[in-house]
């Protein structure tokens, strides 16, 4: 059996918001004064949104969201359990639906729900990005600094080339750690054999100082090379992105040291 119960909000009787309920829900698991507390939470973060958006922090703003994939359930702490898991609100939003299912509080339908934001994401980025059909470091370095620079966080953008350089995909991989790279090397051996490329270029964003390399973007850089190497893929660039300025690994021959740390490793 199911009742509806209502909230009232003054003497007018205005309807505020209903709460729909299961009668054995109710009576065994979960207290009607929650169900009415996490109601007039839901409330004040949605009146938030009208008020102040701007101060609404990333746990408020995937709380949000969830309220319409959990419909009647706290989801403050499945909120703070996802971004603590994958780093960050885009990380998340960009997270694989097989990820966001291990996490506690996410069934299929929750996740199939923040992988297909997550998708609008990355469509919405491609399209303000203008990247060219054909790879190229004179064509591609003012769409990668144009893309770069409206996020805060670290980012890659790898691109996926077929033998004459034309770009056939592009993925989106956010990093867990705003302080040092960190691309999910499983997540992109995933893609590598998905879309079986015969290059690809690798890009990231340093959102503050310079964009000289970090010993942690070499080490990065070689493990890349090397998942490439074992797959039979070549790995043409790596291009770091400050502000307006930007560093080739392959222009700068650093591309060529960490190629032949890969080769000896490999024999």
């Amino acid at each position: 059996m199911t009742y509806k119960l209502f909230l009232v909000e003054d003497e007018n009787v205005k309807i505020h918001s209903f709460i729909s309920f299961n009668l054995g829900l109710l009576m065994t698991k979960t207290p009607m004064k929650d169900l009415v507390t996490h109601e007039h939470h839901r409330d004040r973060l949605r009146e938030k949104v009208f008020i102040e958006p701007n101060s609404l922090n990333d746990y408020e703003i995937l709380e949000l969201i969830l309220f319409n994939a959990i419909p009647r359930k706290n989801t403050n702490d499945v909120a703070h359990r996802l971004i603590d898991a994958f780093g960050s609100l885009s990380a998340t939003l960009l997270a694989p639906p097989e990820d966001l299912v291990k996490i506690e509080g996410v069934g299929k339908s929750t996740a199939s729900y923040i992988a297909m934001l997550g998708i609008i994401l990355e469509r919405n980025l491609d399209k303000k990005s203008d990247f060219p059909k054909v790879f190229s470091l004179a064509d591609i370095t003012t769409p990668l600094v144009n893309a770069f620079k409206r996020l805060t966080e670290e980012v890659f953008i790898v691109f996926f080339l077929d033998k004459n350089n034309e770009i056939v995909s592009r993925r989106y991989f956010y990093s867990k750690s705003k302080f040092k790279v960190d691309i999910d090397l499983k997540e992109f051996t995933k893609y590598l054999n998905l879309v079986k490329p015969e290059y690809v270029v690798i890009t990231h964003n340093h959102p503050s100082g310079s964009c000289v390399p970090s010993d942690d973007d070499d080490n990065a850089t070689e493990k890349i090379c090397m998942i490439c190497a074992l797959h039979s893929v070549g790995l043409l660039d790596h291009i770091i992105v400050s502000g307006e300025d930007y560093f080739s690994y392959y222009y700068e021959h650093r591309l060529d040291y960490i190629r032949n740390n890969v080769e000896l490793k490999l024999k």
